[in-house]
């Protein structure tokens, strides 16, 4: 990246998707996700934050567990 360029998680987190879609994501206890289902679950829980007419700056709080719904809020955040 040259230094004009913002990096953001949500970039990453779409490169792996777009280039592994099917591939798994997160593999949680008996759970595994491929990375389009993963993209797609933490998708919808930012268009809940868009309907909620979240702004950028709000401030979100998650509580949870050490489990693979964390990493999906920390995804929709972005």
């Amino acid at each position: 990246m040259n230094n004009n360029t913002e990096w953001h998680l949500a970039n990453v987190w779409e490169s792996v998707c777009d280039a592994t879609p099917d591939s798994p994501a997160v593999r949680y206890n008996d759970i595994s996700l491929s990375w389009r289902a993963y993209d797609d679950r933490a998708a919808r829980l930012a268009q809940i934050f868009v309907v909620a007419k979240l702004k950028t700056g709000a401030k979100i709080a998650i509580y949870s567990h050490n489990r693979n719904e964390y990493l999906e809020a920390q995804y929709a955040v972005h």
